[in-house]
């Protein structure tokens, strides 16, 4: 039986107030006339997960809202998660891997550059550039296992090492466990 990731890049976001910092910037018009539509695109696919993880940026969170009123997820089924604030693939699957073991689809909210990359590593390939608000399902035979196995930590120069060793071997793991891109969905994508 497969279990699926749901990644999310956020919604379009406004720069109009030069003086905010980045983590609190809200959506902007088209983010938010988006938010409604792919919430549909996603009910209308049946993908609603059963636990979603959102970055604690106001983007993200505001993004979610959408999805959550849709879907109609309860509270238990919603968390913010400070670390998926500008995460880096390997931290979104150190996240992805504390899951819940009952949970079957997951579905990650949060920012480019970390998820489009983790999205190649998931397809084993390059793909298109990850626009605002971006969809990418993936099926695999394990969330909690996508993320690879960590070397122990002990010393600032062992984790050097263990890093620069560590990379190659994400890509070749992740390949191992079987994750397919079932589709990719974006507002500006003609529907049929």
């Amino acid at each position: 039986m497969s279990q699926y990731v749901t990644l999310v890049r956020h919604a379009k976001s406004s720069w109009k107030n030069q003086g905010q910092s980045d983590f609190d910037r809200p959506l902007n018009d088209r983010g938010n006339s988006d938010g409604p539509v792919m919430a549909k695109r996603l009910v209308s696919r049946q993908c609603i997960p059963d636990l979603m993880l959102v970055s604690s940026a106001r983007r993200a969170q505001e993004t979610s809202a959408y999805l959550q009123r849709a879907f109609n997820l309860s509270p238990e089924q919603y968390r913010l998660v400070d670390d998926l604030y500008m995460a880096e693939p390997e931290i979104l699957l150190d996240v992805m891997a504390e899951i819940p073991e009952d949970v079957q689809h997951l579905m990650v909210i949060a920012h480019n550059p970390g998820l489009e990359q983790l999205s190649e590593l998931l397809a084993g390939r390059t793909l298109p550039p990850m626009p605002t608000l971006g969809i990418r399902h993936f099926a695999c035979p394990s969330i909690r296992a996508l993320a690879p196995p960590r070397f122990p930590e002990q010393h600032t120069s062992d984790t050097q090492i263990m890093r620069s060793i560590k990379k190659p071997d994400t890509h070749r793991n992740l390949s191992h466990n079987g994750a397919s891109l079932l589709f990719d969905d974006y507002p500006k994508r003609e529907v049929d």
